[in-house]
């Protein structure tokens, strides 16, 4: 298994480097922003200016660069061993399929908690940088985006064992990506329409101006700050609610979700010729 795992290692080594290097180089520009800002050319912009530029940058260190770091480091080896001929290799070595399988997952395991340390050690030197105290929220959405891409990597490497076509592997998992996105916007499109029309008899989408919107809003005495205000109240309840009574269910969707892809992509080895 340790040679399995340097192997994918070596075959994504470009890859990791590469991601390595766009997120020094994004870090060194947020931090020559600050430096700006302080004592350069956009601190002569004003001071709400030069805060806002220090939050924009701030943001792009901590979670731009997690996003980087984790979307490069997470690797499939499919495509690397049909070109480097490993493929033909594996029949002379006395391991299964899921052992060649696991390796990819262990792998991209020991990389998402690698990078997770590194980011946190970006959010830390980042609060001194900008005058920012730790925000602990940041220590759960840091991972949180971790494990999102190390989902979106699982499904890829599945459909990448499955069907072997990194082409149609991708477009599969970029339709399936923008369906469950635009789902999820529209859904929550219409649940804000909903609010609203429960609360003020308003139809966000009739096609009414702003001006009249407002005028509707003030004859029942509610404005639209205050309705999102209360939204926003309402949403965060249900998140706190789910936190407290339902946290399980995270790693239990998370864990049946990474077995499921396991055996579809050991059985997808195994159904085209084997290893071959």
């Amino acid at each position: 298994m340790k040679g399995l795992m340097l192997k994918e290692l070596y075959l994504s080594r470009k890859l990791r480097l590469f991601g390595a290097v766009i997120w020094f180089v994004m870090t060194v520009f947020c931090v020559l922003v600050r430096l700006s800002a302080l004592y350069g050319n956009i601190a002569l912009l004003g001071e709400s200016s030069a805060e806002r530029a220090c939050d924009i940058a701030y943001y792009i260190m901590v979670f731009g660069g997690s996003m980087i770091l984790y979307a490069l480091q997470f690797s499939n080896s499919v495509v690397g061993d049909e070109k480097s001929g490993f493929r033909i290799y594996e029949h002379t070595l006395p391991v299964r399929e899921e052992k060649l399988v696991g390796a990819v997952y262990l792998t991209n395991i020991c990389a998402f908690g690698a990078v997770t340390l590194v980011n946190y050690i970006v959010l830390l030197i980042a609060g001194p940088i900008f005058g920012r105290s730790l925000d602990p929220r940041f220590l759960l959405y840091i991972p949180a985006i971790g494990l999102t891409i190390y989902v979106l990597s699982l499904i890829k490497g599945t459909l990448n064992y499955c069907i072997r076509n990194p082409k149609k592997a991708s477009a599969i998992l970029t339709v399936c990506v923008l369906a469950v996105y635009f789902g999820a916007f529209f859904g929550f499109a219409a649940w804000i329409n909903r609010f609203f029309e429960e609360r003020s008899g308003i139809d966000l989408f009739s096609g009414m101006s702003e001006t009249e919107r407002e005028a509707a809003l003030e004859k029942v005495g509610l404005t639209e700050t205050q309705l999102m205000k209360e939204f926003e109240d309402k949403l965060m309840d249900i998140l706190r609610w789910l936190g407290d009574n339902s946290w399980w269910l995270v790693p239990l969707i998370l864990g049946s979700l990474a077995a499921l892809c396991f055996f579809l992509s050991v059985r997808g080895l195994k159904r085209r010729g084997g290893r071959c």
